[in-house]
């Protein structure tokens, strides 16, 4: 009896469920068809005119015109009129005029520069090497005094009035799982 009477709350529920969806359904096509019947009459004047400017435009290219009744020619936006009589940016057309050319026969080419740095080249090497024979000798005592004179006779800097940071627990958390043993070689306890 309880299986019965669940069956039919299941049935009017999946029932109520489908209605109101397809009541959602149909309000928004109807709102889809309002906003159609919206768009169709304010842009059908537009689409009329459009469809007419391109039919101009394929009649003008049928007849051999190249000009749009604007003055300009197709394709070309017209160049805007300067204000002040300083600006010449394009007072000469960039467009080449072209030039028909066979590619069967060989022209001849310039004759190559070779450039050769091989001259300074030689001139370091030489520098290093003179410069190597020059110091490439035993060092004497005499030598090594000079050299600990001369260190010790520019000033000691003076330490930093800032203490050495302590590193933080996260740095030192970090060096730790760079520094230890892979994973799958500790042991459960160390992990």
């Amino acid at each position: 009896m309880e299986v019965l009477l669940l069956l039919v709350l299941f049935a009017v529920g999946s029932l109520m469920k489908s209605a109101s969806e397809r009541k959602q359904r149909e309000q928004a096509q109807r709102e889809l068809d309002l906003q159609d019947e919206a768009f169709e009459t304010e842009s059908r004047d537009d689409l009329m005119e459009e469809i007419r400017r391109a039919m101009e435009g394929m009649r003008q290219q049928r007849e051999g015109r190249t000009t749009a009744p604007s003055g300009h020619q197709q394709g070309r936006l017209p160049r805007p009129v300067p204000d002040d009589d300083s600006f010449d940016e394009e007072d000469e057309s960039l467009e080449v005029t072209p030039t028909i050319r066979s590619l069967e026969t060989v022209t001849a080419r310039p004759e190559r520069v070779v450039l050769d740095y091989d001259a300074e080249a030689e001139s370091v090497v030489q520098r290093r090497v003179e410069w190597a024979e020059a110091r490439a000798r035993a060092h004497r005592p005499e030598d090594h005094k000079a050299f600990d004179r001369r260190i010790r006779a520019e000033p000691v800097p003076a330490p930093s009035a800032v203490p050495a940071a302590r590193p933080n627990l996260r740095h030192l958390l970090i060096w730790h799982e760079i520094l230890s043993k892979p994973l799958a070689l500790r042991n459960r306890d160390e992990a």
